[in-house]
């Protein structure tokens, strides 16, 4: 029997918290993508396959973030840690710090979560922490 991984979102609209994370601020880095991808392969699917690739690609089809937010609310609490996580690390991971646009949608995340107070400000140091290491180990010209 194949073990399900428990970070895989049951719901695949829940991934376009990230992709309206992304964007929220006008600006796509590679570091985003890249932890992106990485989350996205750790869990076996295909960034083509995901509703992120509609968002940044501003199709008009594409998920609108309040939508994305209910199919977070309704996922797993391993789900929504592992996505709050990547939430913080992308969003630092582009400038090196949180900006006000994309602190306002974490902060709607966030509110979504059936995650303790503690466990969130625990998630957003480690995540921070390994966006800071990730952007030095990366950071090729």
């Amino acid at each position: 029997m194949v073990k399900k991984n428990k970070n895989v979102p049951s719901n695949p609209n829940t991934l376009g918290i990230v992709g309206h994370l992304i964007i929220s601020n006008k600006q796509i880095h590679k570091y985003q993508l890249s932890l992106l991808n990485n989350y996205l392969n750790s869990i076996s699917i295909k960034y083509q396959e995901t509703v992120v690739a509609d968002i940044l690609s501003g199709s008009t089809n594409a998920i609108s973030f309040s939508k994305s937010l209910d199919a977070f609310h309704g996922e797993s609490s391993d789900v929504q840690r592992a996505l709050f996580y990547l939430c913080v690390s992308i969003a630092y991971a582009d400038n090196q710090y949180i900006d006000e646009k994309e602190r306002f949608l974490l902060k709607k995340i966030s509110k979504q979560t059936t995650l303790s107070t503690e466990e969130k400000e625990k998630i957003e140091n480690e995540a921070i922490a390994n966006a800071m290491e990730f952007r030095d180990d990366n950071n090729n010209l």
